[in-house]
């Protein structure tokens, strides 16, 4: 479950919860009952979304340390190719060229490379 389905749990389960404090007294114990089903069901999706989400922050945060390292120069073997400078893509906007630069001062090894903002990842030279 993403994010909007767990937002969607949560706003029915305030939706029931409204339900449940308006109710007239005088509804029989299997409505009530039905209601106090549907809140813990939309409760539980909402948890299930929550950790979800949780999960996708944890996997995100890795990912985004692992690429702060930066992966090796293929010239100089000892820095670490670092995104210097962002730019959109002027037909494109999922796309942003980014430029990488080696963390090497002996070293003037630079790249430019196009990243997919919405598939997450650098499109291979030819990709479409």
């Amino acid at each position: 479950m993403d994010i909007i389905g767990g937002l969607t749990a949560v706003k029915l389960a305030l939706d029931l919860t409204k339900d449940l404090r308006d109710i007239d007294r005088s509804i029989d114990e299997a409505g009530f009952k039905l209601k106090l089903a549907e809140l813990t069901s939309a409760l539980a999706d909402t948890q299930v979304a929550l950790a979800d989400a949780k999960i996708k922050l944890s996997d995100l945060q890795e990912k985004l340390a692992g690429e702060r390292k930066g992966i090796v120069c293929p010239i100089c073997k000892n820095g670490r190719l670092q995104v210097t400078d962002v730019g959109h893509h002027h037909a494109r906007p999922n796309l942003q060229w980014h430029t990488s630069t080696c963390s090497s001062e002996d070293c003037a090894y630079q790249n430019n490379r196009l990243f997919d903002t919405g598939a997450n990842r650098y499109r291979e030279s030819g990709e479409k």
